[in-house]
This record gives C-alpha cells, structure tokens and sequence, in this order.
C-alpha cells in the first residue's frame, strides 16, 4: 500500500574524482643490527635443521610428507610488497595475515616528535611463503649479506626491512595446524565421550598463488595426494573433500582412532614434533578444524494455536531461506512456500523433526505470533541444506533434537550449489531470488576470515544478493559469582552491569561464530526483546532486565579487520537462565519451549501430524529471520519507488545494497545502552569500538524506513562507481532550520557489494567511503568510531546538533561517495551501492521538513528533465 509520504529519490548525482589521501604508516623504532642478529640467529639455524631433518625424512619414506613447508616472517610494524620480494628468491607467496595492539617492548615501540619512546600499542604482520631448498638457500644467501653489512643485489633490497622488523621467523608447525582452531578441545570430548570411536576433523589446504591453472591445479593434486596418504597411514578415513577456486578454498573431511589423535596433544607440552602422526607434520595441512556445521536445536514439545491471513499473491520469490526442510502441511506455511530439495532431504526426516527450517519459514512470513502482523505478500523459497542428526535419534524411535550438516559433507558445497542452481542452468530454480537467509553458524571467527564466507562473499557479489547471516549464539553457562538469592535483591541496574561485566570479561569466548564475519552480507545479532505477553514463571532469572541491550546469548563483535559486526540487532526474545545449584554463581540456559520468547509455527511432536501447532524460541537465528522480513517488505517499497521519476537507479544490481542500506538505516544506539555500557568498558580512545562490539550500529526497526514522517525525509541514491571515480549528491536544506536552535539529526547510510581478494590481507576488493557534512547543520557524530564505520561494505554515520546554524533558503548538504581500490588492490567492475540519508526534526517543532525536501528535489528533477 502507498504511504502517504513515500520514501524520496535524488533525482541525479555530479560524478566526480575521488579526493586522494595519504596511506601508509611509519614503521616502530627496531633495535639495533647486532640485536637482530643475536635474536635471528639461532631461529635461523633451527629453520636450517628443520628443513635438513625434513629433507631426509622425505628422502627416507615420502609416504604422507609435503616437499616443501611454510615459511613464517613476523614483524613489528607492516612492510608492503612482500609478495614481490618473496617471489624474487623463489619463495611461493601463501598471504599476509595482519596483527593488532602489539604490546612495545625493549626492541619495537614507537617513538613520539621529541624522540621519546611511547607505550602505543604497535601493528604487525603474519608473513608466509611456501619454501623449498633452493629458496631458503637463496634467503640464507641474503641474511648473511645482512649480517656483513653488505649491500643487498637489486630486486631484494625490501628483505632489508623485513631484516630488520623481524620479530621471529620460523616454519608453519603443527602447533599452527591444532592450537586455536578448536580441535584438540573438539578431540578431548569425543574421546571423552567414547574413548574408542573415531575422532572427525576436516582439513583445509595452502591455496598457492601459480603462474597458470595447470600449474596450480598439478600442485594441488600433489597436496591432496599427500595428504591422503598420511590420513590412510594413520588408519584413517576420508569422508568428503572440496575444491572451490573462486575462493581459494581446498580442503578434505576425515576421520582417524583416538590413539592417532592422542599424539596431537603433544604440541601443548613441547616444540619438538618427532612424536606427533605424520598427518600433524604435513606441510600442506595449513589447519585443522572440528566438525560441527550448522548444528542447530529447538525444543520439541509443542502447543495447537490456530494461524490466519491471506493468501499469497501469485509473484514470484524474492526470499530464500537455506535451512532445515520447514513442515510445510503446518496451518501457517501451507500454500506460502515454493520448496527445491534436488538432494532428496525430506527422506532423512521424520516429521517432528522438521523444527529450524519451520520456525524460520513462520518468522519470515508472519514476524512473531504474538505480533499479530500480516504475512508477507510473497510465497517464500525453501531449498534444505539441513538434516537430522541420525546419531542424535534415540533407540526407540524418538526424534532427533538435532539439524545439521553432516560430516560426510561441506556446508560450503551445499551453499554454493542451491546458489548457482538458482541462477544458473537452462532451469534455474529461483531467478528473482535477492534476499538470503542464512541463520546458521559454524566455528568461532579467529581473525582470518573462514572458507563459508569466503563463498557468501563471493556469491554475493556474483549475483547481487542480500544474505542476512546470523551472528551466532552462546550457550555456556554465564559465572556472575552471585547466588540467587542475592541476585535477586540487587537492582535492575548492578544486575546489567553484573552480567556486562562478565560478557567484557569473556570477549573471546563470544566472538562471532562464522560466516558471520563475511563483508558482503547483513549479520544480525539478537536484542532481548519479544512479543509474548505471558509473564515468566518465578523460577527462572531474567539476567538481563532490560530490551535496550543483546540478549545474553547473542555473541559479540567485531568482524574481520575490526569491520562493524553485527551491524544490527533485532528481536531475538527474552533469554532466561537456571541458577544452578551445585555453584558458586553460575547460570545454565533455560531451554523452555513457554514464553517468554518469539512465538513461531512448529510441527507435532509427538508426530501425530497436527498442522497447528506453536512454540516459543529465542537466538540470533529468529532475529536474522526477522532482517529478512524485514529486508521482503522493503523490497516491495522499493519496487513502487522504481516507477517514480529517478527510479530507473533501483536495479538488478543496486537493489541488494539498497536493502542492507536501509536497514541499517533504521539503526541506533540506544541511550540507555550507551550510558550503562559507559560504566563497564574502560574509558578513552577505544570506548565506542568497546561499545560496537555489543551494539554493532544500533537496534534496528526497519518498519521505520518503510516511509516518511512530516518531520522526518529520507532520501535515496543509487548507482554503479568505478575505481577513483565519486558521485556527489545534494540533499537540500528546509530554510525554518535556519537560525534556530531546534534539535535536528543527520543520519547517512552507504552500502556496497564489493568483488573480494582471497589472497590478499584485506581482502576486501573496493572501498567506498563519505565524509559527513556537518557543519552547515552545526553538527556533531555519535555513537560508533568514525574509523571503524569505514572498515567493511555499510558506513553508518548519525550526527545531532542543536546549536545555531545559518544557511541560505536554496542551500544543501553536498555528499561525495567516493570509491577506492582498497590498500593498493585495483577493481575493473563497477561497484553497486545503495545511499540513504535522512533529516529529522522533533515532531513538536512542526517544521514541514518532509515537504521542504521534497519540493525543491522536485524542482531538480524537473531541471534536470
């Protein structure tokens, strides 16, 4: 239904050049020559005798073992151009892993003008190169140059720096492959569960960079080869493997006996991996990782309740939901769904099984039921990557409380297939597809960005989708070291700060669960907030009394490179805990399927095949659920936009960023959050990352952005930049705001789909980026860091301001989008974005700020006709 105030459109844009900026940083003072040398010595020594041991160890039994290795450069401060110097002596360029707040210490700190060291916290970098003998000859060759002081031969002059900023350099060890990645934790507890099954993994490969395909497709047969062998030697199993070279991504499934798996923990106690399975010591293994995609649980007892709305009209999908197979004969899915399931997954289900994939498909159409909302207008498309556990179904025939992605299989492949399936191929399944649901998760994000968004990222960008991912849930118990008793006699406000304080505390253990981190897509977290209207039984604690804050298991930024994640939050329902008993202050989960928390359709679960049945849930999936809807029901404000004059620049390519930009655009900081968040992270220059990390850019309320109000415009641009290029828009100024002292905000949301660089440290492809205006409105920012609003594919920016502002009657806002290629990368494509910009005023200042905007963007369009 038209609003009565509809979003504006900028009826042109000046295109323009970008503005150039300085970029590259001063290295930290490094300690003297002779320093480095006594420190780098002996690392070299011990790489010399490790590759000789190798070597000979090759020479001897090559059965499971890489001829080459790794080769790890670590530095204080960032030297550019290592994938020129390394190529220069031979040395196979793997990537650039970048490193944050670095402690100074005696050798590396940074000095400040007068010469005086500083405790700034430094920058470093991860270098690795794939070596063999002949290239480590060549690197000995040029560090004893070093060592004598003498000059290095033209074209490796940059080894000079890498020299003298060289913190360690040493192999890619088997320590490496195991520690951090989650699977000696994942092997403990399987072992632990049963001390005589078989322990999963999947490995993922070194993508090389090689001169042509044959090259790079010879060496990679020749490392899966390897790799085989040594899984076989340690009577092991391959279960599944993968190759997708778009995202450089190579990788294999397995399983092995817990006694191979014992010798993995010795890289916990000792250097010396003479003792580990030839598996751990294989070069061309970069990581080891456990199994465990997509797992997802709901509760199984379920309520009758009876659904109502129109039928759906007869347009095709414009959402996908990837999940688990939805019970589609359910009052509220039947006749709203178009399923595709090529892979024969509903034979693996039982009907009572059919849990995720419902609860999503009926938050995606009907919001929650105690909303009390319209369905969506479209039917929705299901394709199921999801299954049941079979291992998880009991022996007498109960159903299985899990869904996941099993082991003998790649959530990457099933991701990529019903992706291209759906746009490719004589038939395509699902062509008008623009909205991605994908509220599953996978491992902890750990810096460098995962295999899964790698390939969101990509498919993105390929076919110019909105993905809207989840951020991933934190089950863990949550230790406030306060009983209940006395938990409950605090107030609402220490009760906040108890639970914030131990979320600060635990930051790791919160991060991301990937893809979340991917840049191309919209990744939500959940806020403690539902409908229901059932009070909570007295037994459970509210641990979080407030619905301005994450619920307490909605896991935590930020994203890769510090980007802004979750860039939202929405409704996710009110997480309740157990005390339990048995501790000094710890809470569990409250796994109940009663309010509080989002009502959603579920099927029967005593499997008498009832198609009216309810539960009530809560976690990031059910919020990015909600993105989506949200996302469907601005799809169709954007479609009746494309018929008004200046609509022509909502297309097939820009309407995904235009999506994520409007959402976004809904999005704010709460002042309570802000002020009682204040009380927990530290002070000074890092508060409001601090902040971002809990709240991304705000709670959003998409609805919001549906239209305008009187007092608030909104306004929208779109386009296609190429590299260096800028559009400049002019939003223009309501002149009763002239001369007052009237409250006003300035909000302005970019959003891009950018081409991404597997191979590069940034990785991210095109930066685009604005500076706001603020000083004609006499404006100040807020909320989040201005430098880390520009670190992934959506800038944010509110400005507020009341004080006196004068400006002339015919006067505008000028906002130049410029694009970039990011850190030295080049881009041919043209970058789709999406630009919002909003003006607003309080309702009781009655200033026609819709009007005023809207008049004199008429006039321009009727000029530019």
């Amino acid at each position: 239904m038209a609003s009565e105030r509809p979003l504006l459109i900028f009826p042109s844009f000046q295109l323009a050049k970008r503005d150039k900026r300085s970029g590259i940083g001063k290295l930290p003072h490094a300690p003297d020559k002779s320093e480095q040398i006594k420190r780098l010595g002996p690392q070299f020594k011990r790489l010399q005798q490790t590759f000789e041991t190798e070597r000979l160890a090759f020479q001897t039994d090559s059965q499971g073992l890489f001829p080459e290795f790794v080769l790890v450069i670590e530095t204080r401060g960032r030297i550019e151009n290592f994938c020129r110097a390394a190529q220069g002596i031979g040395i196979g360029w793997l990537g650039e892993i970048d490193l944050d707040d670095l402690e100074p210490d005696d050798d590396f700190y940074y000095l400040d003008k007068n010469g005086q060291r500083t405790e700034k916290h430094l920058d470093g970098r991860l270098y690795l190169g794939m070596t063999d003998q002949r290239a480590l000859e060549e690197l000995l060759k040029l560090w004893e140059r070093f060592k004598r002081g003498q000059p290095l031969s033209r074209g490796n002059t940059k080894w000079q720096e890498f020299f003298s900023h060289a913190k360690d350099i040493r192999r890619w060890s088997a320590k490496d492959r195991l520690i951090d990645s989650g699977i000696l934790d994942d092997w403990a507890q399987s072992i632990k569960d049963d001390p005589n099954a078989l322990v999963t993994f999947r490995v993922e490969l070194w993508y090389p960079e090689k001169s042509d395909d044959s090259s790079r497709q010879a060496y990679q047969q020749t490392e899966e080869h390897t790799v085989r062998q040594a899984i076989i030697a340690a009577d092991g199993e391959i279960s599944a493997n993968i190759r997708i070279d778009e995202i450089h991504f190579h990788a294999l499934k397995g399983r092995i006996p817990v006694s191979v798996a014992h010798s993995a923990f010795l890289v916990l106690e000792s250097e010396d991996e003479t003792g580990l399975a030839t598996l751990f010591r294989n070069n061309a293994i970069r990581t080891f990782l456990p199994i465990a995609q997509g797992v997802v649980a709901l509760p199984g007892e379920s309520k009758p309740f009876a659904f109502f709305g129109p039928s759906p009209s007869d347009n095709p999908p414009i959402v996908a939901l990837l999940d688990g197979y939805p019970f589609v004969e359910h009052d509220a899915l039947n006749r709203r769904i178009t399923l595709y399931d090529p892979d024969d997954l509903l034979s693996k289900y039982l009907p009572q099984e059919m849990r995720h994939g419902t609860a999503m498909s009926s938050l995606i159409l009907h919001g929650e039921g105690d909303a009390d909302e319209p369905p969506l207008s479209r039917r929705i498309f299901c394709r199921p990557i999801l299954e049941p556990d079979l291992a998880n179904r009991h022996w007498n025939g109960n159903a299985a409380e899990q869904e996941h992605i099993p082991e003998d299989a790649f959530a990457e492949d099933r991701v990529h297939r019903a992706i291209v399936e759906m746009f490719e191929g004589n038939n395509p399944s699902a062509p008008n597809i623009r909205i991605v649901n994908l509220s599953i998760g996978e491992q902890p994000f750990d810096r460098q960005i995962s295999s899964w968004a790698r390939l969101i990222d990509w498919l993105a960008w390929k076919y110019k989708l909105l993905f809207c991912v989840s951020a991933g849930n934190q089950s863990s118990n949550i230790n406030l070291d306060i009983d209940e008793s006395s938990f409950s006699t605090i107030s609402n406000e220490e009760k906040i700060k108890s639970l914030l304080r131990h979320h600060q505390n635990t930051l790791l253990d919160r991060r991301l669960l990937s893809p979340g981190e991917a840049l191309n897509v919209l990744t939500v977290g959940a806020q403690h907030l539902d409908y229901s209207i059932i009070s909570p039984p007295n037994q459970p604690v509210d641990l979080l009394p407030s619905n301005k804050l994450p619920s307490p298991i909605s896991r935590l930024g930020p994203g890769f490179r510090q980007a802004i994640k979750p860039e939202i939050l929405l409704p996710g329902g009110r997480q309740l805990y157990r005390y339990l008993l048995t501790s000094r202050g710890a809470y569990c989960i409250n796994e109940s399927k009663i309010a509080p928390g989002q009502k959603t359709a579920a099927p029967d679960y005593k499997g008498t095949g009832a198609t009216d049945h309810y539960i009530w849930s809560r976690g990031t999936s059910n919020a990015t659920a909600l993105a989506t809807r949200g996302a469907a029901k601005l799809y169709e404000v954007l479609e009746e936009l494309q018929n008004l004059l200046g609509g022509d620049c909502i297309n097939r390519d820009t309407t995904a960023p235009l999506l994520k930009a409007l959402i976004v655009h809904s999005a704010t900081w709460p002042d309570e959050a802000v002020d009682i968040l204040k009380t927990v992270i530290p002070t000074g220059q890092k508060q409001r990352r601090g902040m971002a990390r809990f709240l991304g850019y705000g709670i959003a309320d998409p609805a919001r952005v549906e239209a305008c109000t009187a007092q608030r415009a909104t306004v929208l641009g779109a386009g296609l930049l190429q590299q260096d290029e800028a559009h400049e828009y002019e939003f223009p100024l309501p002149v009763e705001l002239s001369n007052t002292t009237e409250w006003r905000r300035l909000i302005i949301t970019l959003a891009w789909l950018t081409p991404v660089n597997p191979a590069h440290r940034v990785y991210r492809k095109a930066k685009l980026s604005f500076q706001p205006p603020k000083d004609l409105l006499a404006l100040d920012r807020q909320h989040a860091d201005w430098q880390q609003t520009q670190r992934g594919t959506v800038q944010h920016e509110v400005l507020e301001g009341k004080k006196t502002c004068a400006f002339q009657d015919g006067d505008s806002l000028r906002i130049k989008i410029a694009a970039q290629g990011d850190t030295g990368q080049n881009f041919d494509a043209a970058i789709p974005y999406g630009l919002a910009v909003t003006l607003e005023v309080t309702e009781k200042s009655r200033i026609p700020v819709y009007e005023r905007v809207r008049e004199k963007l008429a006039v321009r369009i009727g000029t530019s006709i």
